[in-house]
């Protein structure tokens, strides 16, 4: 077999295969998305990973214009990334927006992976929040077991550790109801299940004077719902909530829940004090993206719309006119027809 240069070009011509070269960023003719929060997961993956799925160009003019993979290219360059594997395809404008749709239906692969690649992140967030919480209850203890002097100074100690505890309980819930590991629970009352929330809160109230009142209308009395789930997705709209009362000095949460219709049940998490930054609402339309300063409120909103979804349901985020907000979850009847 003789390698020459016409033996090699009768193999190309023979099987036609595009040719994969890394090429500068640079040199990628394309209209690419500006910044944006939706692209972070995917910058977060490339960062981490690089890119596992070639873009598609094709020569033209001593470059390259890109046939597919715009939000890639993006996030590439977002991501530092100076070189990208690409396809290189020798084709006409009909054949490449064959290429880019044929593309697009691959697309969900790599988002799935940024997804993922989020949503691992976020669980390591709060895993790192749970030990930190876990390293104030210990402190908090310690001083229990102190020589205290004074009956108010150990009273004030136990109700800091009863609230750290609570919270601390409560974010390793949230995560195994977003990480779908919560087990079900027996049904209770929506009643009972919103004074056991009250209870949690009892500490807390002591220390903030937070008024936490909770109703429950007469038509939703006899509505039952799983324990677990019901106790972890109303706290984890009061925190949210409260994450964002941290000025207030007393801090006035409103939780009441009602029948809309016989087919749901809607809970409502009520403050008439802040006004809202609109940004908070991206919980829940992005709930991969989350970051540690605002965790309690991305993964309260979170566990709130996930438990709402298991029950063929909804979470909203609603700003009140003016200053306030509702966190409003619908939870629909299992034997609902």
């Amino acid at each position: 077999m003789r390698a020459d240069s016409h033996y090699v070009d009768q193999l190309e011509s023979r099987y036609a295969y595009p040719a994969i070269r890394l090429i500068p960023t640079r040199q990628i003719v394309a209209v690419v998305p500006s910044s944006s929060t939706q692209l972070e997961p995917l910058v977060r993956s490339i960062a981490t990973h690089g890119i596992v799925q070639p873009l598609l160009v094709r020569a033209e003019n001593g470059s390259y214009q890109l046939i597919a993979g715009r939000k890639r290219l993006a996030a590439a360059i977002e991501a530092g990334v100076t070189d990208v594997p690409c396809l290189i395809y020798e084709v006409d404008d009909a054949q490449a927006g064959a290429l880019a749709q044929a593309d697009n239906v691959r697309a969900p692969a790599a988002s799935d992976q940024a997804h993922s690649s989020a949503v691992a992140e976020c669980v390591n967030q709060v895993l790192q929040a749970l030990s930190g919480e876990l390293i104030s209850i210990g402190s908090s203890a310690a001083l229990l077991g102190s020589n205290a002097r004074s009956t108010f100074r150990r009273r004030v100690t136990a109700d800091l550790v009863q609230a750290q505890a609570w919270r601390a309980a409560w974010l390793a819930s949230a995560t195994a109801v977003v990480t779908g590991r919560l087990g079900s629970s027996r049904a209770r009352p929506i009643e009972s299940i919103l004074e056991h929330v009250k209870t949690g809160f009892e500490a807390e109230a002591k220390l903030t004077r937070l008024q936490l009142e909770c109703t429950v209308a007469p038509n939703a009395a006899s509505y039952t719902f799983d324990e677990n789930l019901g106790v972890v997705a109303v706290t984890g709209c009061v925190l949210a909530t409260l994450s964002l009362l941290e000025e207030c000095v007393e801090p006035h949460v409103e939780v009441r829940a009602a029948t809309p219709n016989s087919k749901a049940l809607s809970i409502d998490v009520v403050q008439r004090t802040t006004p809202i930054p609109a940004e908070v609402a991206r919980y829940l339309r992005e709930p991969g993206f989350t970051r540690s300063s605002d965790l309690m409120a991305s993964l309260g909103l979170l566990t709130a719309k996930s438990v709402a979804v298991q029950h063929g349901g909804s979470s909203e985020f609603i700003p009140i006119a003016g200053r306030g907000s509702v966190i409003q979850s619908i939870f629909c009847r299992p034997n609902a027809n």
